[in-house]
């Protein structure tokens, strides 16, 4: 990790959030929209591949839209859940 003096962070911090705003200025309705909901998927797609949950684009399009038909998927989250669950504190 890259070491930071001082207020470099937040000066970082701040252009940051300044392009942020300027982008989001120039982008509206539906392309923004487009943009935020593949920007959520992907979000969810590596929060879990960090977590160690591997979960198909498709699967997680559907969970938010709160579209559980197809159980199996949950199913394997939760069984993986339990599983690390059980390891930490043991089967009680």
């Amino acid at each position: 990790m890259p070491s930071f003096r001082g207020g470099e962070i937040s000066k970082l911090t701040a252009r940051i959030l300044m392009i942020s705003g300027e982008l989001r200025a120039k982008v509206r309705g539906k392309t923004r929209s487009s943009i935020e909901e593949v920007l959520r998927t992907m979000n969810c797609y590596y929060s879990n591949l960090i977590e160690g949950v591997e979960t198909l684009p498709r699967d997680i399009e559907r969970a938010l839209k709160d579209d559980f038909s197809n159980q199996l998927v949950n199913d394997n989250y939760f069984s993986l859940f339990d599983d690390n669950y059980n390891s930490l504190v043991g089967d009680q």
